[in-house]
This record gives structure tokens, C-alpha cells and sequence, in this order.
């Protein structure tokens, strides 16, 4: 019996950044000091989360098992981050998110999830549900208003942590794929900022779920994809439905019905879809129990060339009509930058643009109007007879 059906791509949702403001004010911002990392040391290095503040505790991490859990982390205190205090690129709120369909959960808010600092909850009836969107790649999970200055502020004798609680009541299901999975905490940021919004992942690790039952095997544990493997599987009860089959994130079950023979064996072939490299588990649903087996992906699909491309790249394209580039960074609130004027001795790494990369938003200066093909797009790159040469563009 084979599965007819196989996943297929799933692109990775990115961060969208917008960007209105004059570039050139940007040459004026400070370098600053750039610790071990590559990150600028100004109190609170990143943007919003304290660096490795961040810890989950659950009650249970097995795949499939229904568990709560609590998400602890220390905000950055208002102008400690790059943003000073009352600047614009100060969050207006803050969210708990999840890939669509990994952590199951049907309605976030009725289910009780709260921000909580120490004993205090802030504003837990204030709490928005974040819809998923239509497709698998999709997140979804619950938004409260970013807290005032005065209470993420770390008095004496304050409770600094802040706390996204889930309860185990709530019935949330782990993913059903062992090994890493994550939440991310969301900020949303005000119409004029910079930053639309900006993530930081909150990495989870998903343990297998023994089961009593049956073990599996694969004709091949290594491959690209496109590559069909066939599974064998032995030792369950005879008869027993197959109700899912998954490869890491990726749902293969086949449209028709597949179980165990007399013997309690079963048989079918899979195509390894477009995952990332590295291993991954294949999980197979057996009578209400589930089983799984690791193998490896050791080549990506057929690359598009266009996820970045080289500055290098562009500045060649441009043939002559480049000057410089900035792009500005969501994480640090920073500008990154080219200029082939500058001397190399003189770029700083953390603040050197070295590629353009799709869906991010980048400001180009030429020094005169040209039509060019970036990125598999026509561009129509302008300058004005006044000298406004900027051009605004989504990679």
C-alpha cells in the first residue's frame, strides 16, 4: 500500500520590515561597542529580551501528550535597548506564537493564557487571539498590549521575570514529531516605527513517545528530496488503522485507508519532501499509538538563487550606477550598510550589508534613473533632476 500523497515546499515565513525615513541620516548613527557575538553592548545588546533570559518548563514533552507550559523571560528596562525610551520603535504589543498546527490549540484566549509578572497579571482580559493564516507555514497564538514603562521598569525587591503561562487545562498538544520545535515571542510595533513586528524564537525539544507496539524501518535513512523510501513496519496488531503519517512538520497521510495486516505488519513508500537539511523524525500513528523512526535529509531542493544574493552581485548589475545601500535590522534597530567607497579596514562587521535577501526591505542610492532586473523583478530605479536619488525597494 503506498501513500499518494506528498508534501511538498513550504516556504519560510519572514520577518517584513518597513523602512521610511531620509537613509542619509543613518551615516550619523554611533557604531557603538560590539561585543564577543557581534551584538553592540549598550546595557541590553538585543532588542526587547534580555539576552538568554529566556527558559520554558513544561509538564510534559512528549510528542502528541498534552502539556502546559510556562515561558519565562526578562524584557529589556526602557532605554536600556538600543531604542531609547519613548522612541517610536518601542513595542506596542507583545505575543505568544506558534507554527499553525505544531502546538494544537483551538482557541488561545478562552483557553486562559496569561503574561504574568510575578504574582501580578497584566491585563490577562486584554489578551487577542492571533489567528492563523491560510497555509501550514502559518502562526498562531495570543497578543496582550506591551506592558507601561513602570512595570517593566526592575525596582528593588521587584520581580524582573515575566511569565506566558499555559496551562495544562487548556489540553495544547505537543507536536507530534520528535526533536526541535519552538514558540516565538512576537512584538508589534506602532505605524511609524521601522519594524512591523520582530520575533525571537523560544526553542523547545519534543521527546519521542514510547510505545509498547510494533517499530518501523526504512529502505533508505538518507536522501534528498524527491527520494522515495519505503517503511516497513512489524509487530502491531493486526488490522489497525493508520490514522497519520508525518515526515518532521510535513502531513504525508494518504487520502484513502491504510492498517496493519493479519500479521500486524504494514508497508508503504513516502518521497521525502523539501525539509531542511539535517535529521528529521517520520511518524507514523498506529491504532491511537504513535511510532517513529529518524532519518536524514542530505541535500535541499533545487535552489531558486533567489533567497540572497551577494551585494557583490548587484553593484555589477548596476554597472557603474551603484553608490550605497542600507537596510535596517529589526533585532538590534540598527543600520546595516555598503558603500564600495568605504575601505574595507574601515566596515564593522555587525554594520556591513553583505547581501540582499528576499522580502526584506532595502534603500538603494544610484546616481542616475536605469530599468534593472534585481532579483527576477524590473526595477525602475529613479533620480531626480533636485538629487533625490533613493530608492525604496522589497527585495
Amino acid at each position: 500500500m503506498t501513500a499518494k500523497r506528498f508534501g511538498g515546499w513550504f516556504g519560510l515565513g519572514l520577518v517584513v520590515v518597513v523602512a521610511a525615513v531620509a537613509v542619509a541620516a543613518a551615516l550619523l548613527l554611533p557604531l557603538g561597542t560590539v561585543g564577543a557575538q557581534g551584538t553592540p553592548e549598550v546595557g541590553c545588546p538585543r532588542s526587547e529580551i534580555v539576552p538568554g533570559s529566556i527558559t520554558v518548563t513544561s509538564t510534559n514533552r512528549e510528542a502528541g501528550r498534552v502539556s502546559g507550559h510556562t515561558i519565562r523571560f526578562r524584557l529589556c528596562p526602557p532605554g536600556e535597548s538600543p531604542a531609547a525610551a519613548g522612541d517610536m520603535d518601542r513595542p506596542v504589543k507583545i505575543g505568544l506564537r506558534g507554527r499553525h498546527g505544531w502546538f494544537s490549540l483551538s482557541n488561545p484566549v478562552a483557553a486562559g493564557i496569561q503574561l504574568r509578572r510575578g504574582d501580578y497579571s497584566w491585563r490577562s482580559d486584554a489578551a487577542e487571539e492571533l489567528p492563523a493564516g491560510p497555509d501550514s507555514w502559518s502562526y498562531s497564538g495570543v497578543v496582550f498590549p506591551f506592558p507601561p514603562d513602570d512595570l517593566v521598569e526592575t525596582g528593588a525587591g521587584a520581580a524582573a521575570d515575566w511569565y506566558f503561562d499555559i496551562p495544562a487545562a487548556a489540553g495544547m498538544l505537543n507536536p507530534r514529531m520528535p526533536g526541535e520545535s519552538d514558540w516565538q515571542l512576537v512584538f508589534y510595533y506602532g505605524p511609524s516605527s521601522y519594524c512591523k513586528q520582530y520575533a525571537r524564537q523560544v526553542p523547545l525539544t519534543i521527546l519521542p513517545r514510547p510505545s509498547p507496539e510494533g517499530i518501523l524501518r526504512l529502505s533508505e535513512n538518507h536522501g534528498g528530496p524527491g527520494t522515495t523510501v519505503v517503511v516497513r513496519g512489524s509487530g502491531f496488531p493486526p488490522l489497525a488503522p493508520l490514522q497519520s503519517i508525518w515526515a518532521s512538520y510535513v502531513d504525508l497521510t494518504p487520502y484513502h485507508d491504510l492498517a496493519t495486516d493479519a500479521q500486524g505488519n504494514l508497508e508503504f513508500e513516502f518521497r521525502v519532501p523539501g525539509l531542511n537539511l539535517g535529521a528529521h523524525h517520520l511518524t507514523v500513528e498506529v491504532n491511537g499509538g504513535i511510532v517513529g523512526v529518524k532519518f536524514w535529509v542530505i541535500s535541499s531542493a533545487t535552489d531558486t538563487g533567489i533567497d540572497e544574493t551577494p551585494v557583490s552581485e548587484v553593484v555589477e548589475r548596476l554597472d557603474g550606477n551603484f553608490v550605497r545601500s542600507f537596510h535596517y535590522r529589526c533585532d538590534t534597530k540598527t543600520w546595516a550598510f555598503y558603500d564600495p567607497a568605504v575601505g574595507e579596514s574601515d566596515y564593522n562587521d555587525h554594520y556591513t550589508q553583505y547581501y540582499f535577501i528576499a522580502g526584506r526591505s532595502y534603500w538603494i542610492l544610484v546616481k542616475e534613473p536605469m530599468e534593472v532586473i534585481l532579483n527576477r523583478q524590473t526595477r525602475d530605479l529613479t533620480c531626480q533632476p533636485d538629487g533625490k536619488c533613493w530608492n525604496f525597494i522589497v527585495w
